[in-house]
């Protein structure tokens, strides 16, 4: 599984580092670790973990391709480790989108019932119940369900592979056609820019930027 950037972009996008990135320059070469953050659209079910990259060796240079990213497995936590993340299946068709975004709105009123005995934690002294952990998805953002106006703008969804089995269950098998398999680590790095770099850098022009925007960004 690919984990440069440059995997999931099919143009050069050149940036430049602001003037003013005194304090993210000291946060990337004290710590650098950014959230991998992915979960299912549809069941919110994914992983967190912190994940470095290859941002520094760029800081001297000022200007460098978006394309060039890449993860870093220098003396990281994972140096030895394998790192696994679940595969996605993407949608871009707006019919599938909005079928899945009905879905889970089911299924969200079906865990705000279920959230008090979804899992449990067993030690050797007691048990407890505990509560839904949902990673993120699409439909929910700053913790409210989006609407269906607001779901005309999502450009594309991904779910994971067990609702990718239930939504083509559910729905004809049809449905497969629209989907293709897609390498999660896409959506981080979406993330890494959205999250940090965006008011680090500027693109080499504004018809560059929008080009990014416009295909890159939900």
């Amino acid at each position: 599984m690919s984990h440069k950037f440059g995997n999931f972009l099919d143009e050069i996008f050149k940036v430049k580092f602001k003037k003013t990135i005194k304090n993210e320059f000291n946060y990337y070469q004290e710590n650098g670790y950014i959230e991998y953050r992915v979960g299912c659209d549809l069941c919110g079910k994914g992983k967190s973990c912190g994940l470095k990259t290859n941002i520094i060796k760029f800081f001297k240079t000022n200007s460098f391709n978006l394309n060039e990213l890449e993860i870093d497995f220098n003396n990281t936590w994972y140096t030895n480790d394998v790192l696994e993340f679940n595969l996605m299946y993407e949608t871009s068709n707006k019919k599938i989108i909005e079928k899945i975004y009905n879905l889970y709105l089911k299924l969200y009123l079906l865990n705000e019932e279920l959230t008090s005995n979804y899992k449990i934690k067993i030690s050797s002294t007691h048990t407890e119940n505990v509560g839904i952990v949902n990673i993120t998805s699409t439909f929910c953002q700053d913790e409210n369900n989006i609407s269906y106006e607001e779901l005309k703008n999502i450009k594309n969804v991904h779910i994971c592979p067990d609702c990718f089995k239930l939504f083509i269950l559910i729905n004809e098998s049809e449905c497969k056609k629209y989907f293709i398999k897609q390498n999660p680590l896409k959506y981080f790095w979406i993330d890494f820019v959205v999250t940090h770099l965006h008011d680090m850098i500027d693109f080499e022009s504004e018809t560059s930027k929008k080009s990014f925007y416009d295909k890159y960004i939900k």
